[in-house]
């Protein structure tokens, strides 16, 4: 043991090692005086090690009556102190009216052990320094380290820093308190702490809360956790008490890592907390308690500030004027309630909070189970942001500002659903717009104002003093229910059976109403666009969902056909079968539609003078393959097409009009009635399944054809005609069901009304050796509202 006895003089001491080696305590190095200065130096490398209970490494106690007087502990460079006893402490400096400092080198420790018998209460410190009339500095900074282990009952504190009459400084690395609080302060007047590195205490009450402080009414205490500073119990729990404060104000400047509650309940009078948390996080859960005045919390850094809550947190907030604001000045503050079960929230209670203030960018982050049966509004399917109206005990919570709102899919984008009642996101926001969706995340449309989750869009609207998500079918639902349409006009691209009749026609009017029987083959190729756009109104929110597309059709068709007189009565008629393949590309956006298959049909024709009357039914038998990247998936489905074609007409010829080289231009007036039937297959892609609805498309239309022969030598005879028609369609209305985790919704896609067809076409008849061949080319398109489908179709046929 080495002891050092303080006279009216000062004390320097340096480069001291000792250990005691009496049980009953004993000091490395003691100071005691009743007037003047101690000053106790230790050397560069030095160490000192006590064993004992009532112990302590170095022990510097001035009982002066004097302000003049000051008592100085400082240790050496890379120099360390280890304690061992119950009721120890590394370093205890203790004045009665002077200042008291304690400097530890760079590099130091103080590391004090203590193992409390059973039953006992005791208290071991690793750096104590007091003073009733004195101000009080401690500073550990520069990689040093504070360590107080216990076990039983044996409390520990880190730090523990008293001024009663004046000010407390602490400045701190590292600093580890395993059962009891990290540092603790008590000032009479202002005072501050400065976090540089790990501060860790037990934290699982008040009485171990990590940082305790406390301070004169009327007086603050500033509270700074610098960016290399990590705040947080031994348990690293967000529910531990990281801070808490009595009496006087505080002021908290949050710039590193803090883990836990806050407690400022024991704040008296109008005492307030401005707390800031900046370039930094927060892990927060539990009750977190504000003083009874004037609070505020501004949550606002460049980077982000995050405040981070695990489980459910609330922030309570007391009578005076609070406030709260999330992104101020340019900067980003972020309050972000995931931990992947979508059941986290935080409450704020008696303050008024404000996103985005001042120019800055305020953000909520939320999970939400989107796939949710959103039949009813599930509290569960979301994390929320709950501003508790109450006024008992504060004023109401009130909202301002903009907070833009991020939401994470719990489930894959693929299991998102038709909800239109809606997922609770904030409860209790003060008007609309203050709450919106955050357009930097990744699958935000912009266009839309949503988020596009695969088969369904979801929008954040404000309704009833919340702001819920609620969803609608998106693009992808409207493009599969025009996938009915695609089918229906491949079911028309290769109908050129009008075409045949056309050409037989005027076959019998070449060779003297004789037509004997035949083949023929035909190529078809069309290509349709079609802009498809759809308002669609759910919770009160209305978005345009657009599924243009582009088909390209290709086929080839070839058939049989012959004719017969009737007796009696002049007329003949002409009976055939056709049979074919076919291929159509139908591509949106992104995603795409291959159909490919058999058709197969059979056809009448009744002619008798210049009229005629053709009937025809055909089917066609595909394979669709649908391709959805943005669906993350594909599905194929049988198609069927079943109708069925019905033409009738005159002829007239306009022999005065003497047109062309023969004098045989015709006109012919022609109505015509057109029904399919489509079906295709049901399929389940992300998630949701799409119902076809058997579809029906029921057509009519009149126009006229007009033609005459342009050129006839003793080798071909070439026939010209123009068609012109005008069409409606009766039933247009082609829907689908899509059946997800939520209720079902139909969508349909709408192509009715009136549409016209215009085209030319060139019919080639072979005389002499040529005789019984002919061929024939025409060009068509039809022309709509957002509708244009460009045609060609080339054939011949062999009489025998």
């Amino acid at each position: 043991m080495i002891t050092v006895a303080a006279g009216a003089g000062n004390t320097d001491v340096s480069g001291i090692y000792a250990r005691a080696r009496d049980d009953n305590g004993g000091g490395g190095f003691t100071g005691n005086g009743t007037s003047g200065t101690i000053d106790i130096t230790t050397g560069t490398f030095s160490g000192i090690t006590v064993t004992g209970d009532n112990s302590s490494g170095i022990t510097a106690q001035n009982d002066g009556d004097t302000t003049a007087g000051h008592t100085d502990v400082t240790t050496g460079f890379d120099s360390n102190i280890d304690v061992t006893g119950d009721t120890s402490f590394g370093i205890a400096a203790i004045a009665l009216k002077g200042d008291v400092a304690v400097e530890l080198g760079e590099d130091s420790s103080v590391t004090v052990e203590a193992n409390g018998a059973a039953g006992t209460q005791t208290i071991s410190a690793g750096v104590y320094a007091s003073s009733v009339d004195g101000a009080v500095v401690v500073d550990s900074d520069g990689g040093t380290s504070v360590t107080v282990s216990t076990d039983g009952t044996h409390e520990s504190i880190g730090v523990d820093a008293i001024s009663t009459n004046s000010t407390v400084d602490v400045t701190v690395d590292d600093v580890t308190s395993n059962n009891g609080r990290a540092i603790v302060t008590s000032a009479g007047d202002t005072s501050t702490i400065t976090v540089n590195g790990e501060v860790q205490g037990l934290g699982t009450s008040g009485a171990t809360a990590v940082i305790d402080i406390t301070t004169a009414s009327g007086e603050t205490t500033t509270l700074t956790n610098n960016a290399s500073g990590d705040i947080h119990s031994i348990g690293d729990s967000a529910s531990d008490l990281a801070v808490k404060g009595t009496t006087g104000s505080i002021i908290f400047d949050n710039d590193g890592e803090l883990t836990g509650r806050v407690d400022f309940s024991g704040l008296t009078g109008v005492n307030t907390v401005a707390m800031t948390n900046t370039t930094s996080s927060w892990h927060v859960s539990g009750t977190n308690t504000f003083g009874p005045g004037a609070d505020s919390l501004v949550n606002s850094g460049s980077p982000d500030a995050t405040i981070y809550v695990d489980d459910t947190a609330t922030f309570n907030f007391g009578a005076g004027s609070n406030t709260f604001t999330n992104g101020t000045g340019g900067d980003t503050g972020i309050i972000d309630l995931r931990t992947g079960t979508g059941t986290n929230s935080l409450t704020l209670t008696h303050v008024a909070y404000t996103g985005s203030a001042s120019g800055g960018t305020g953000v909520l982050i939320v999970d939400a189970n989107l796939g949710d049966d959103g039949v009813t509004a599930n509290p569960d399917s979301s994390d929320k942001l709950i501003i508790n109206p109450s006024a008992v005990g504060g004023s109401a919570s009130t909202t301002a500002g903009t907070t833009f709102v991020r939401v994470n899919d719990l489930l894959p984008k693929s299991a998102a659903s038709y909800n239109p009642t809606g997922i609770l996101v904030v409860d209790g926001s003060t008007a609309a717009g203050q709450f919106v969706l955050d357009p930097t995340q990744a699958n935000y449309n912009a266009s839309k104002n949503a988020l596009d989750e695969g088969w369904f869009d979801y929008s954040l609207t404000h309704s009833s003093g919340d702001d819920i998500l609620v969803s609608s079918p998106s693009d992808e639902g409207l493009e599969v229910a025009t996938l009915v349409g695609a089918a229906q006009e491949i079911w028309q691209s290769t109908s050129p059976w009008q075409d045949r009749q056309a050409d037989l026609r005027d076959s019998m009017a070449t060779h003297s109403h004789e037509i004997n029987p035949g083949v023929w083959a035909k190529g078809v190729g069309r290509w349709t666009t079609r802009d498809v756009s759809q308002n669609v109104t759910t919770g009160g929110v209305t978005t345009t969902n657009n599924a243009d597309y582009d088909q390209k059709t290709y086929g080839g068709v070839a058939g049989i056909d012959g004719s017969k007189e009737l007796s009696g009565n002049g007329g003949r008629i002409i009976v055939g079968g056709q049979g074919g393949y076919v291929r159509s590309d139908v591509d949106f956006s992104t995603n795409s539609a291959e159909f490919t298959g058999a058709i197969a049909g059979a056809y009448v024709t009744f002619l008798k003078g210049g009229f005629f009357a053709d009937g025809a039914f055909k089917a066609n038998f595909l394979n669709m393959d649908y391709t959805a990247p943005t669906l993350g998936g594909s599905a194929s489905a049988d198609v069927r097409s079943y109708g069925g074609e019905f033409d009738a007409g005159q002829r007239f010829p306009l022999a005065g009009l003497n047109v062309g080289p023969m004098g045989d231009a015709f006109v012919e007036p022609v109505v015509s009635l057109v029904y399919v039937r489509t079906s295709i297959d049901n399929f389940t892609i992300a998630g949701t399944t799409v119902d076809f609805k058997d579809n029906e498309s029921l057509r009519a239309g009149g126009g006229l054809r007009a033609g005459a022969t342009v050129s006839d030598t003793n080798a071909l005879k070439a026939k010209v005609a123009v068609t012109g028609r005008v069409w409606n369609e009766f039933l247009g209305d082609n829907k689908v069901t899509l059946h997800s985790a939520g209720p079902d919704t139909t969508v349909t896609d709408t192509f009715d009304g009136v549409f016209g067809e215009g085209g030319v076409s060139l019919n080639l008849f072979g005389k002499g050796a040529n005789a019984g061949v002919s061929g024939f080319v025409n060009g068509s398109v039809k022309v709509g509202q957002d509708y244009l489908s460009p045609g060609v179709t080339a054939g011949a046929r062999f009489e025998w």
